[in-house]
Formats: structure tokens, C-alpha cells, sequence
């Protein structure tokens, strides 16, 4: 169950390195549809290898404004995959301590992109990246974003092993993820966005395959577009939203978008403050 590296020194001597895999286990993973990543490095990257019991065929991720399939998975990068009734537990393979230009290089494009973990937890302040070429983003994500196969998009303040995500980048740039050792306040919110929350009517739709999810009437003064969604996910994948990509809105007159759902689908306002037609 040992890996070895042969380096040749012009055949007078070699140099074996062994390395012990690391089995770890894989986050809750529920049946349908769910956004993943590698936890550790596999010494064998064929889907069909680290995720054998999913379904639908090959994972996608989100890259260069389209969902691209791929067979051979890679460090850093965020995939949907597709599970039925039998769940994949663990996975073996090498610690992921690092994800930069040099380390597990992880391309950015400019808008949205699925990036993944490290093998242990990140916070989501703690994002950084290194330049390509001239280019590197210049502003940090205001909003990471996971994928619940039962809710939709749901927003994250730490990154897990194991688990893709969703960010949005205003240039292209390399990933830059580190292990901090150290830990963090889970507790850490944006204080605006919390208190717009506070203060809007919320909106809850439960659909009849108990899928939910909660969106927000805004006061009118709001800054809304930090509560933009990532791109619609492909068609049958549950997705509540606004007409305006986001879970917020504060104009006074709105379409809400459904997609994956089943019939018949509840909506509701739990004490509103504003009258609802």
C-alpha cells in the first residue's frame, strides 16, 4: 500500500521516497446532486476511482463561464457529482497543505469559478491569490457559496476538506490557500449583510420533495448585490432565486425564479411588515 518516487541520478543512484497514504473520510454526501472536491491527493485522479458509487457520468465544474466535464479530477477545484442510493465514505491519498501558483496551481477566471480544499478547514477570509502573468484579483470575495443538495446555494464562512464552493473573482489569478495550524472565530459575519437579513421579510419555499430555501425582501435603501448568486446550476438541480441572480431584492415588484423542484410548492411570508400580492 506504499507509493514510491524514483529519481534517476544518471543510473549511479536512485532515490525512493515513501509516502503512506491518508485515508480521511468524505464530507455528508447526499443522495443527488452535490459540489465536491478532493480532500487529500489521490494516487489515481479517474473520477470513476475517487468517487466509484456516483452517478450520471463524469463530474463538472464551473470554469471560463461554462460547466466543463472532466474524467481526471484536480486539487483545488470545485465538481458536481452525482450520487443515488450508495454513498462514497473515505478516500486514501496525500494531505493537501497548500494551494498556490507553485503548489497545486488553481487557475481563476474573471467572474465565477468552483474551486475546492484543502485537508483541513479554511476561512473564508483567508482566500488570497498569487498573480498570472500581470493579472492577479484585486478584491476578496464578499460571499463564498456551497451547494446543499436539499437547499440550493447556501452561503459558507469556512471552506471543508472535501467540499467545492463557489467564488467570484474581478480578475484572473492563481488560488492561494494555506494550512493556518491555528483556530479561527467560526463566529465572524459580515455586519451589513447580517443586518440587512435582520431587517427584511423572508420568503420560504418548500417544495413537495422537501427541498427549501429562504429568500430576502430587503428594505429599499439595501445594497443588494452582495447577495448575487453563482450561475443557475444545469437543469435539474433544485435553485430558488430572484429574478435578479440574488437572495435579496428591494424593488417593489419581482419575479422569483424556481428550478428542480416539485410540485406543489408552498410559498410563505412568516410576519411581514409590507403587503403581498
Amino acid at each position: 500500500s506504499q507509493y514510491y518516487t524514483i529519481r534517476d541520478a544518471r543510473i549511479t543512484s536512485f532515490i525512493i521516497e515513501y509516502t503512506l497514504p491518508k485515508v480521511v473520510s468524505f464530507p455528508v454526501i447526499n443522495t443527488g446532486w452535490n459540489l465536491l472536491s478532493l480532500p487529500v491527493k489521490p494516487s489515481n485522479s479517474s473520477y470513476t476511482v475517487v468517487y466509484p458509487n456516483s452517478e450520471g457520468g463524469q463530474p463538472f465544474r464551473f470554469y471560463a463561464n461554462s460547466y466543463q466535464n472532466q474524467e481526471f479530477l484536480e486539487v483545488g477545484y470545485g465538481y458536481f457529482v452525482r450520487y443515488g442510493k450508495v454513498i462514497d465514505t473515505k478516500i486514501a491519498g496525500t494531505r493537501i497543505s497548500n494551494i498556490n501558483a507553485s503548489i497545486n496551481p488553481v487557475l481563476l477566471t474573471q467572474g465565477w469559478n468552483t474551486i475546492g480544499s484543502l485537508s483541513t478547514v479554511v476561512n473564508v477570509s483567508d482566500i488570497n491569490f498569487d498573480p498570472s502573468g500581470t493579472q492577479i484579483p484585486t478584491t476578496k470575495p464578499t460571499s463564498v457559496w456551497g451547494y446543499k443538495t436539499d437547499r440550493g446555494y447556501v452561503e459558507s464562512s469556512e471552506i471543508q476538506p472535501g467540499l467545492g464552493y463557489w467564488i467570484k473573482v474581478d480578475d484572473k489569478g492563481y488560488l492561494k490557500l494555506k494550512a493556518a495550524g491555528i483556530k479561527f472565530n467560526q463566529n465572524e459575519v459580515n455586519v451589513e449583510k447580517q443586518n440587512i437579513v435582520n431587517s427584511s421579510d423572508k420568503l420560504s419555499i418548500v417544495d413537495n420533495g422537501q427541498h427549501q430555501s429562504e429568500l430576502y425582501f430587503a428594505p429599499s435603501n439595501s445594497n443588494v448585490s452582495q447577495f448575487e448568486l453563482p450561475p443557475t446550476p444545469p437543469t435539474e438541480m433544485f435553485d430558488v432565486r430572484f429574478g435578479n441572480n440574488a437572495k435579496a431584492e428591494n424593488s417593489n415588484a419581482t419575479t422569483v425564479k424556481f428550478q428542480g423542484v416539485q410540485y406543489p410548492v408552498e410559498v410563505s411570508i412568516q410576519n411581514p411588515t409590507s403587503n403581498y400580492t
